[in-house]
């Protein structure tokens, strides 16, 4: 197993297709670890020096032979994946919302809260 650090849009881009473990728990996060989420959110945008932030780790395998359904890499998510679909819908929610509103919205910590 290797470590490696990447950013979440590093490992969200391209398609691919996540897959959870039937073994693995129901999707579970409550208001207050979505809040802690989104607080974290806020505070990164807020300051230009602290560009990174530690998610959490997310654990995962790619099959060595490649499963492909439609052209469409399958991912293993091993753990993690509370936080991986919490940060998923997340900027599911910001896109939609960038592209009703047609705007910049920039990174100003009030402008995000008020979306």
């Amino acid at each position: 197993m290797k470590a490696t650090d990447t950013s979440i849009l590093e490992f969200l881009e391209g398609a691919k297709q996540f897959v959870i473990p039937i073994y693995q728990r129901l999707y579970s996060w409550k208001k207050e670890q979505c809040q802690k989420l989104w607080d974290d959110v806020l505070r990164i945008g807020a300051t230009s020096e602290d560009q990174s932030h530690f998610f959490g780790s997310i654990v995962y395998m790619e099959p060595e032979e490649p499963q492909n359904i439609g052209g469409v890499r399958q991912v293993l998510v091993v753990d993690g994946q509370q936080r991986l679909a919490t940060l998923s819908l997340l900027l599911s929610a910001f896109c939609k919302t960038i592209k009703k509103k047609k705007t910049d919205v920039g990174t100003d910590p009030q402008t995000l809260s008020n979306m």
